[in-house]
């Protein structure tokens, strides 16, 4: 008598899905590996085929609020060509933010100086995922100070750095006006005179180039004269050091010095005496000093 014994494998492979991935950004979502399925089995087959089969996405921006997912599919086939097949998740978030250093600071003389808003001095902004993330101007705050020395004017600067996703951070520059530069203007011109008493008075106008790199008008003021004691005639001439003062806003100041000069060099006048007749030689008058 005979039997038939009948093989038929109908019988699928078993795999589990492999686990879920979970990357930063879309371009770091990695490329098929069969290696993943790491549990395929079969009841007849020792060694059942791993095959990469598809990728599918959600169209997602790769961002917090819009996930890129991509359901990567594997088969699993045994040599009789049952098989299942096997699905993995990967999920791009990008939730990093970009990185860049603050700004030089920049020191300024004035408050006018101080230099608009410049996007281009944000020089390292980088990102993990977005190749070129947006620099932008934010905002200035100011500590109201003069601008002097004393007292510096302080612009405390921002600008943003976002990259795809809307991931952001804030870089600050300070930028510092102190004025220490002093005003300039020219010793006026020396004045010469006859008489001590043609000494003109003090006049702030005879100091007429004053001028300042940032106060666009500094103060002219008269400080004080000094005289060498001279008895105004020519070789004792009287000289009068006249010192005036220029000062700008933040009390930055010079000294300027204008030499006014008295010498007498003029002779005195006088009319000759009336003329006098007398009748005799002895009748000539005595001389006569004054008349």
């Amino acid at each position: 008598m005979t039997q038939t014994i009948t093989a038929v494998d109908n019988t699928n492979p078993t795999a589990s899905n492999p686990a879920p991935i979970n990357v930063q950004c879309i371009a770091d979502v990695p490329v098929p590996d069969i290696t993943v399925v790491t549990d395929e089995a079969d009841n007849c087959d020792a060694t059942p085929t791993v095959a990469f089969v598809s990728d599918a996405n959600n169209g997602g921006a790769g961002c917090t609020a819009s996930p890129y997912i991509v359901t990567r599919t594997y088969s699993v086939t045994d040599d009789c060509g049952n098989s299942i097949n096997v699905t993995q998740t990967i999920t791009a978030v990008d939730n990093t933010n970009p990185t860049a250093s603050n700004p030089a600071p920049i020191n300024v003389q004035c408050i006018a100086d101080v230099p608009v808003p410049d996007i281009t001095v944000v020089t390292d902004e980088a990102d993990n995922c977005d190749a070129t993330p947006t620099v932008a101007f934010v905002s200035d705050a100011n500590n109201g100070g003069a601008g002097c020395t004393a007292s510096p004017y302080i612009v405390t600067r921002t600008y943003s750095v976002t990259d795809d996703c809307g991931n952001s951070i804030n870089v600050t520059q300070t930028i510092m006006a102190i004025d220490n530069t002093n005003p300039t203007a020219s010793d006026p011109a020396p004045v010469n005179i006859q008489c001590i008493a043609d000494v003109p008075a003090p006049d702030i106008t005879v100091v007429n180039d004053e001028a300042d790199n940032c106060d666009a008008t500094p103060t002219v003021a008269f400080v004080s004269d000094a005289n060498n004691g001279g008895a105004g005639c020519t070789a004792s001439p009287y000289i009068v050091t006249r010192t005036y003062s220029v000062t700008d806003d933040c009390g930055n100041s010079i000294n300027v010095t204008q030499t006014i000069t008295a010498i007498d060099n003029t002779n005195p006048t006088a009319s000759d005496p009336a003329p006098i007749n007398v009748q005799c030689i002895a009748d000539v008058p005595a001389r006569i000093l004054r008349w």
